[in-house]
């Protein structure tokens, strides 16, 4: 027997278990009522290891742990199993699932929390097939503000992917199992240890690339960050778009864009903002989810047009009117906004102009010119042909440093500001 049976009560008799909800390999998760309140309620038990694996058995209700070997693994794994348990209980958000209590009993750990009433988006992908856009939209809208919340605490999830998430009767969608997250506080120490999970598909390069013993603990904390939980996210909105697994980091270095495979019904907005979330080089992603939503009242009419009702909450992704050529961010143009982005380009474009590039040449070959005029032994000939081809010369090549300089002024500002708008409007080159 692995599991508590049914009836059985923990804490005194405050809580009676209904049956078994689901077992990983670090837990058995059961529903159960919270009695002196007439509700269900979620409870996870620390339960490490399937049948023929388990470091722990169960006698009646105890978990045992048979030597002592197991033991300092087990009790390392409560330890973590109950900083999981605080962290969720810290995190306040509707999407997010919340932590009530935590408590040792039966020689083991628990936690209490919501019980939510619905299925996993891997569940409702097998049984309905692939999602709308309309859909995986709405649950994006949800799920980005409740990951900030998370982000905001520096708190990394690291195992974003359809099974994780649940989605109830109402259609409302919640993060769960934070079982492989990390918190890294601001000395860049990792307040847990650094197990990490790994599923094929929705596992950033900067997390596989640990797991294949490449990097440093040192390194892996600079690498982990809010573009870590961003790329998995992508990963399942791809999934449940498609049904298909998520292309490997490999194969989006070796083939980009060409990597995925969209069905046509999706827009160019979503597929690019995909593109976008899973760039297998952690510093073209977004690096934050404020970098990905916006206030929905700004933008009433960018959400509708892609079905998501405004005011579901305050925040909504940023859709696009048009890819940008690097396909490296999105940009949400207002109409009323555009005229604006333009003069604010116009003047950073003067901002980056050289002017003095269009007249050094020119004028450092007339006082050449002039030198030489007046100098002895000057031929009349040689005057007017430099004053012909000469001159003209000079402006082609002053045209050339100026429109390279201002190539690589503009370039360095766009590098200094990835998600701004008004990069749209900004152009390297400009007739002298």
């Amino acid at each position: 027997m692995q599991h508590l049976q049914p009836n059985t009560t923990l804490q005194g008799g405050k809580y009676r278990i209904e049956k078994v909800l689901g077992q990983g390999g670090f837990g058995i998760t059961y529903l159960a009522e919270q009695v002196s309140l007439n509700r269900q309620v979620a409870i996870k038990e620390l339960f490490i290891g399937g049948i023929g694996q388990a470091i722990n058995d169960r006698r009646g209700k105890e978990v045992i742990v048979s030597n002592s070997v197991n033991q300092a693994s087990f009790d390392q794994q409560r330890e973590k199993f109950k900083k999981e348990a605080k962290r969720l209980a810290n995190l306040n958000h509707p999407n997010l699932v919340k932590v009530h209590e935590l408590f040792e009993e039966n020689g083991t750990a628990y936690y209490v929390m919501d019980y939510i009433n619905g299925k996993s988006l891997r569940t409702k992908l097998i049984q309905e097939g692939i999602l709308s856009e309309k859909l995986v939209l709405n649950f994006l809208q949800q799920l980005l503000p409740a990951l900030d919340v998370a982000h905001q605490q520096n708190i990394w999830h690291l195992d974003i992917k359809p099974e994780n998430i649940m989605i109830d009767t109402d259609g409302h969608v919640y993060l769960i199992d934070f079982g492989a997250s990390k918190h890294i506080v601001q000395n860049q120490e990792l307040t847990t240890t650094l197990a990490l999970a790994y599923t094929p598909g929705f596992c950033p390069p900067e997390l596989s690339d640990l797991l294949y013993g490449h990097g440093s603990l040192v390194e892996t904390l600079k690498d982990i960050g809010p573009w870590t939980d961003i790329y998995a996210l992508g990963a399942t909105m791809y999934n449940l778009l498609t049904g298909n697994i998520p292309p490997s980091p490999n194969r989006l270095y070796k083939d980009g864009r060409n990597a995925f495979i969209f069905p046509s019904s999706v827009s160019s907005s979503t597929q690019g903002l995909i593109v976008w979330m899973m760039k297998p080089n952690r510093n073209e992603r977004p690096q934050t989810i404020q970098s990905i939503i916006i206030d929905s009242e700004k933008t009433k009419v960018e959400t509708q047009r892609l079905h998501i009702e405004p005011g579901v909450n305050k925040y909504a992704f940023k859709d696009t009117l048009g890819i940008d050529s690097n396909e490296n961010y999105t940009h949400l143009v207002d109409n009323k906004n555009e005229d604006s982005y333009r003069s604010d380009a116009w003047k950073i474009e003067e901002e980056c102009s050289p002017y003095w590039a269009s007249f050094m040449c020119p004028i450092l070959f007339m006082v050449c010119w002039f030198v030489y005029l007046f100098s002895e032994g000057s031929d009349l000939g040689i005057i007017l042909l430099s004053l012909f081809v000469g001159l003209p010369i000079s402006f082609f090549i002053s045209r050339f440093l100026y429109n390279s300089i201002k190539k690589s002024r503009i370039e360095k500002w766009k590098m200094e500001h990835p998600d701004d708008p008004r990069n749209k409007y900004l152009h390297f080159y400009k007739d002298v």
